[in-house]
């Protein structure tokens, strides 16, 4: 099977894990706001109103999905490079209206998901930090019902076998990082916390 082909797997198996929680629009186009530039993601998820009811908010959530080959750093830095890109844009939403995202997420084979090894597990944990500071997550999908988003060791969101669940941990995946971030300067909150 070919990069393309495994990649749209991937991408099948994001509808199907989340179809039931989210409006999935798929290369959903945006503009980066630093430069300008046309910015493509592979969805852009909106949240349906039973996850609203569980706390979830309503802005809309960029999905890039990537195969990568085990220890590809290569790779891994330009999925999160691009990650970091779709935080820093607007996508369109109906009548062009711009949509800032909540937070962007990456799905990605097990390979990034699920305990890296070598080289490429001291570069996941070095871009993981990155991430977080982003406010770039995983999508962790597990069997045929269970999906979380996760920002390091936690979750944001998650739907498990008793329904919607939203993290304890206030702002994760929310905090605004800007310049020197060492001991909470620079960081500010974006949506007030969770309601």
């Amino acid at each position: 099977m070919d990069y393309t082909a495994r990649e749209n797997e991937l991408k099948k198996k994001v509808v199907m894990m989340l179809k039931k929680d989210f409006a999935l629009k798929p290369e959903a186009a945006g503009r980066d706001l630093v430069h300008g530039e046309t910015v493509r993601a592979d969805f852009l998820a909106w949240p349906l109103s039973d996850i609203v009811a569980a706390g979830f908010p309503q802005q809309c959530i960029p999905i890039e999905v990537k195969y990568l080959e085990n220890d590809d750093v290569g790779g891994l830095a330009e999925v999160c490079w691009q990650a970091i890109t779709y935080q820093q844009s607007v996508f369109f939403g109906k009548g062009g209206m711009e949509l800032r995202p909540l937070f962007t997420l990456i799905y990605a084979n097990g390979a990034v998901n699920k305990d890296p090894t070598g080289e490429y597990a001291n570069a996941w944990r070095w871009a993981s930090r990155l991430l977080q500071r982003a406010n770039v997550g995983l999508l962790d999908l597990e069997g045929s019902a269970i999906w979380r988003f996760m920002f390091g060791a936690t979750p944001f969101c998650q739907r498990g076998r008793q329904g919607i669940k939203m993290g304890n941990v206030e702002n994760v995946g929310l905090k605004i990082y800007v310049g020197n971030v060492s001991e909470g300067r620079g960081i500010t909150t974006r949506y007030g916390g969770r309601q």
